[in-house]
């Protein structure tokens, strides 16, 4: 009998204990998300690539070299700016990637050479500029509050830029104003003047929050380049007035008037033909003379 009772508390003893331990460990468990989240150490990735503003600052940078290498660096026929200006009047095509079809056949981004030149690096850069915004301004970083607003507005002019550039050349396109981040094939096509919207928008939070010309880095966008696309981007809406206002707070600003006077390395340098007259709108494309300060 005595035996029974021992048997029974220490079946009810470790009830009691289990339960406990059950309890404790149910309360004291960790919490798998943050248990199982990877830092790595050793190489970039998108957790460590953007923390510090000198992250933020390479990724832009980044941008800067993908619209000059993408968008103004080649000659080639395959390469932006010849493909942009094939079938318009801003440009004699002397090279045939298609310019004796009717551009409604030729610029789509099924055409290879069309998608590797214009809408793959458009997008390229858009994706990049959307990682940036989303990133700077989630406050998983070290930004301050005056550098976040710095960075978005760089980042938000380039996005800006290519959507202008892709409302002009296609019309309407997929707007992706978030960075993408699995696999994704259900993309829809805004209007034309959606597109141009969505640049206006990006381009005038720029244009408010870039810094002056005159307060930037000579080799930086500054709110005058914004205001200026701005401009551009007003007139396709049909928005004269603030087309003009754009437009009127690049003329107006004392550094970027017009030259008046001739200045420069060949300012004194006569035309070899003499039935033209050298004066300081020829100044202005001579080498030597490009630097704006």
């Amino acid at each position: 009998m005595k035996y029974n009772n021992i048997h029974k508390f220490s079946r009810k003893f470790l009830y009691m204990t289990g339960g406990f331990l059950a309890i404790a460990m149910v309360l004291s468990s960790c919490d798998e998300d943050e248990f199982l989240k990877t830092v790595p150490v050793d190489f970039y990735s998108p957790t460590n690539s953007f923390v510090t503003a000198s992250d933020y600052d390479a990724a832009l940078l980044d941008l800067y070299s993908r619209v000059r290498d993408d968008f103004n660096q080649s000659a080639g026929q395959n390469n932006f700016p010849c493909v942009g200006t094939q079938s318009t009047d801003l440009a004699y095509n002397h090279k045939n990637i298609g310019q004796f079809k009717p551009m409604s056949e030729t610029l789509l981004p099924t055409n290879s050479i069309v998608y590797v030149a214009l809408w793959e690096p458009a997008y390229r850069i858009i994706y990049g500029a959307n990682a940036i915004v989303e990133r700077a301004a989630s406050g998983d970083n070290e930004l301050t509050a005056e550098e976040i607003s710095s960075v978005v507005a760089e980042a938000r002019f380039f996005r800006g830029y290519m959507y202008k550039m892709l409302a002009n050349l296609y019309g309407g396109v997929p707007l992706i104003i978030e960075e993408v981040k699995e696999p994704k094939r259900d993309f829809i096509r805004a209007s034309r003047m959606e597109t141009y919207d969505q640049a206006a928008r990006d381009l005038g939070f720029a244009a408010a929050n870039l810094e002056d010309i005159d307060d930037v880095a000579s080799e930086r966008v500054n709110n005058l380049a914004a205001y200026h696309l701005l401009a551009e981007v007003y007139i396709s809406l049909e928005r004269w007035q603030d087309a003009i206002n754009a437009a009127s707070t690049v003329i107006d600003h004392p550094s970027t008037g017009l030259m008046m006077e001739r200045f420069g390395t060949l300012a004194g340098e006569l035309f070899l033909i003499p039935q033209y007259e050298t004066n300081v709108y020829w100044d202005l494309f001579r080498q030597g003379n490009l630097n704006r300060s």
